[in-house]
């Protein structure tokens, strides 16, 4: 029964994180309330509302808690690598750049439900950028992600295992 015990206290969070996370939604409430107060006409789809505040409050949490395990600069350089090209390639198809805009130049959208705004839009001639917070956090905390399990996983090859083995 003690185990049992043991395994739930480690699940309950600190006092302190729960009050930091009472702060933070509680801020999030409160920006979603004054977007729909001074709004005329604003969305009110609650999944619209609250998505963007999911997305930002995990990579939050993704980008305090998670760390990597030490390694040496090559694996972490190697990691690096992989990590970047995999946020390039979320930037792309998930829409945040692209090749060849319109040519309107820099934009900053206010008008827009929180966590989808304050969005800053650039279109060139020959690169368009949408920098949305909630994309961008989430596609940073996703690339880091990468970056932490290509680091644990490169040091767990066999080739690893085999040269810890002989000694």
């Amino acid at each position: 029964m003690s185990t049992l015990e043991n395994d739930w206290r480690g699940l309950v969070p600190e006092g302190r994180s729960l009050a930091l996370w009472a702060v933070v939604i509680n801020t999030e409430l409160l920006l979603v309330l004054l977007y729909l107060l001074l709004l005329p006409g604003a969305a009110t789809d609650a999944f619209l509302l609250a998505f963007p505040f999911i997305w930002l409050n995990v990579a939050a949490w993704v980008l305090l808690r998670v760390r990597p395990a030490p390694a040496a600069d090559r694996r972490r350089y190697l990691a690096a690598a992989v990590a970047v090209g995999y946020g390039l390639l979320l930037g792309y198809v998930g829409g945040v750049f692209g090749t060849g805009g319109a040519g309107t130049g820099l934009r900053v959208v206010l008008a827009a439900p929180p966590g989808f705004a304050p969005s800053f839009v650039y279109s060139g001639t020959t690169l368009a950028v949408v920098f949305t917070p909630w994309k961008v956090a989430g596609y940073l905390a996703l690339s880091y992600l990468v970056y932490v399990t290509v680091v644990d996983a490169s040091g767990g090859s066999p080739a690893a295992w085999s040269a810890s083995s002989r000694v």
